[in-house]
């Protein structure tokens, strides 16, 4: 069952829904991306009240492609999602580490965003994402490490690259596949036959997202719970135009 919610909330019918009506919205949708960009997780920095980031990295490009010229640009951006930095590091090694603290930052004592992609002239036919860790340490104590789970940005991994030209093909094959009716209807015949995999499933499924919809409703009221109700509705619209189509 969970497998099949999980399922159900990463395809693009899904996502499209989601995005739609404000729901858990996915800013980055990762299963369109086309080839020879480097994604990045968003990655949190902390700088006050003794607080140090130490921040590491592996060389992707370097493990997984034989790459040896690679080089990777960090963007440091504040609270308020202006950007404060920018690095570039050449002659990475496989794997890599680098302080964050207020001297790094030029003084700055708060917390912020960054993200890492990775350069290379090298054309591998492939995206690459990069999760990376992400260390906190209070007053010099052993940091405390969290993984990147939440790919937020990308960039072309040429930085030279002409992006007008290159992308053209690509945007031109986006457009024709991912928007418009056909892609809709595309996105609705793989859930369609998704569900239809769970189809006995289904009353369980429902009885549990009711439950959950009544707890949220007592712990969370009004803007959220509408939000999920439409989520929902809509999941339900789903089923019943997916069982009607299989019964025809």
């Amino acid at each position: 069952m969970k497998l099949f919610i999980k399922k159900l909330a990463r395809s693009n019918l899904s996502i499209r829904i989601r995005n739609l009506i404000g729901f858990r919205p996915v800013p980055l949708n990762s299963n369109k991306l086309s080839q020879n960009f480097s994604v990045s997780d968003g990655f949190p920095w902390r700088t006050d009240n003794y607080f140090k980031t130490n921040f590491k990295y592996t060389d992707l490009l370097k493990v997984f492609y034989d790459e040896i010229n690679s080089n990777v640009e960090i963007h440091f951006y504040d609270k308020n999602n202006n950007l404060i930095k920018k690095i570039n590091k050449f002659n990475i090694n496989i794997s890599n580490n680098f302080l964050i603290d207020k001297e790094f930052l030029n003084g700055i004592e708060d917390y912020g965003i960054f993200y890492i992609y990775h350069k290379s002239d090298k054309k591998i036919n492939s995206s690459i994402r990069n999760s990376c860790y992400t260390g906190f340490s209070y007053k010099n104590q052993l940091e405390s490490y969290v993984h990147g789970n939440c790919p937020t940005s990308y960039k072309p991994l040429n930085p030279n690259i002409n992006m007008w030209k290159v992308a053209k093909p690509i945007v031109e094959n986006y457009i024709k596949e991912n928007i418009g009716p056909k892609a809709f209807f595309k996105d609705f015949i793989k859930t369609v036959q998704m569900l239809s995999r769970f189809g006995p499933q289904l009353p369980e499924i429902m009885d549990n997202l009711k439950e959950k919809l009544d707890r949220t409703n007592i712990d969370k009221p009004n803007y959220n719970v509408s939000k999920l109700y439409w989520f929902v509705g809509g999941s339900l619209a789903t089923v019943m135009i997916a069982l009607i189509v299989f019964s025809i």
